[in-house]
């Protein structure tokens, strides 16, 4: 089973790219926090970072509704992406939370209001439903074109 739910909140405003073929996807990542107390009963934190990413309609409309520090929930999986660095010809990997479902959630730990945003841009023509299940090459049609950057 591979199945993630994380709240926590954004660490930087969501991007809404578009592939070569017109599916919307959105790139975001979020901080969590895990907090405890140690045997000393001294106060500990723990945060971590997750890379995430969202297709279709719904990352167009987290790219719309949020900006940084906004805390969001999500559902989905992790997924690993694995690619050849161009350069040093050496195999090359992340791991991505997809994100297949998302929800409001709390209040924002930014100023009152969370702050002017610019407008998403609006949808291409022929944009796709994907549903992030699609394999790179149905998405994207080809491999990364250089060095360490992904088609997007």
């Amino acid at each position: 089973m591979n199945t993630i739910i994380l709240k926590g909140n954004l660490t930087r405003n969501p991007e809404v790219k578009y592939t070569p073929k017109g599916t919307a996807f959105c790139e975001f990542a979020i901080a969590t926090n895990r907090r405890w107390m140690d045997d000393n009963g001294q106060k500990k934190e723990e945060v971590t970072f997750h890379e995430c990413r969202c297709w279709g309609k719904p990352g167009e409309s987290i790219g719309q509704h949020f900006v940084k520090g906004r805390p969001i929930l999500i559902h989905g999986r992790q997924a690993q992406e694995q690619w050849i660095d161009k350069t040093t010809q050496k195999p090359r990997s992340k791991t991505l939370n997809i994100v297949e479902h998302w929800e409001f959630c709390g209040e924002s730990r930014g100023a009152a209001g969370g702050g002017a945003r610019e407008a998403a841009p609006a949808p291409r023509p022929g944009v796709g439903n994907a549903t992030g299940k699609e394999t790179m090459d149905e998405v994207f049609g080809d491999t990364p074109s250089s060095g360490d950057e992904m088609p997007w």
